[in-house]
């Protein structure tokens, strides 16, 4: 059970779902928050193409702030029917998520929650008509996640992830555990991560139970005189061709308006165009 790259995962399962519903005019793709870590609310759009045709994707709509509730409201104009609500603690950590379908008015949403460090130790999925599922994280004194414990919607511990690491200089060593809700052992996977000296991966090898070597990836990053990720190329050392190459494109406030990614030898690209309002509240 890998959970490698979830973000990205996400971002293409919501695309591919899209396609798979026949939704071909609009559908937005987007990050769990509209604000990034310079104060700019973000809005994004997608353009897919492969070797066989081209959709593009445009996400469309207007953010209002709300300062009763210190909230942001996004309400869509591009045809996809729905609204999605962000809440904020007095950090900013975003506290709660809700999407509402203008369709059929039914309201699905996250919760979440933070310790003193503002790390997320658990988060609540709410779906309309069925019981909340919740997830718990519990972390060592250096932020690194030691436990990952999954409940279903009776409150029964349903998954258990645990962690153990090994950290010489720039190489960390990572076992995983995993358990079903009755303590028995599901599986286990091992991983060697070298960092360079911004801190960003440039090689993984991930170990299954049998000690067979499951994948190894080795990244290369290219920089601007800011340090900024400019491209990015990853290679899968377990394939003939690389399986990645991603470039980033900024603006003269630091903020990505571009990105491109290409995949499977370049028959599959994606490109991403973000646009940026200064946030005042």
């Amino acid at each position: 059970m890998k959970k490698r790259r979830k973000i990205e995962i996400f971002k293409y399962l919501v695309v591919i779902g899209a396609i798979a519903l026949g939704v071909q005019d609009t559908v937005v793709v987007k990050a769990f928050s509209p604000l990034n870590d310079q104060g700019y609310m973000v809005t994004e759009s997608m353009s897919f193409s492969y070797d066989q045709g081209k959709w593009r994707y445009q996400g469309a709509g207007n953010y209002v702030y709300n300062a009763e509730n210190n909230s942001i409201v996004y309400k869509s104009q591009d045809g996809s029917a729905h609204e999605m609500t962000y809440f904020y603690d007095e950090d900013w950590n975003m506290v709660r998520e809700t999407w509402l379908s203008y369709e059929d008015g039914e309201k699905d949403g996250w919760e979440f929650f933070y310790d003193k460090n503002g790390n997320k130790i658990k988060d609540i999925y709410y779906s309309p008509g069925e019981e909340p599922n919740e997830n718990q994280y519990i972390y060592d004194e250096n932020g690194n996640v030691l436990q990952e414990l999954m409940y279903n919607a009776s409150g029964n511990l349903s998954l258990n992830w645990k962690y153990e690491y090994e950290i010489q200089e720039d190489v960390t060593r990572v076992k995983e555990t995993w358990y079903d809700g009755n303590g028995q052992t599901m599986g286990h996977s091992e991983s060697e991560i070298t960092y360079d000296s911004y801190g960003n991966e440039i090689s993984r090898v991930d170990y299954d139970e049998n000690g067979e070597i499951d994948a190894d990836i080795k990244n290369e990053y290219t920089y601007d005189e800011e340090g900024r990720i400019i491209k990015k190329i990853e290679h899968d050392n377990l394939s003939d061709t690389d399986s990645m190459v991603q470039i980033f494109v900024y603006d003269n406030n630091g903020n990505n308006t571009r990105s491109f990614l290409y995949m499977d030898d370049f028959e599959e690209k994606y490109e991403f165009v973000y646009k940026y309002e200064k946030f005042e509240h």
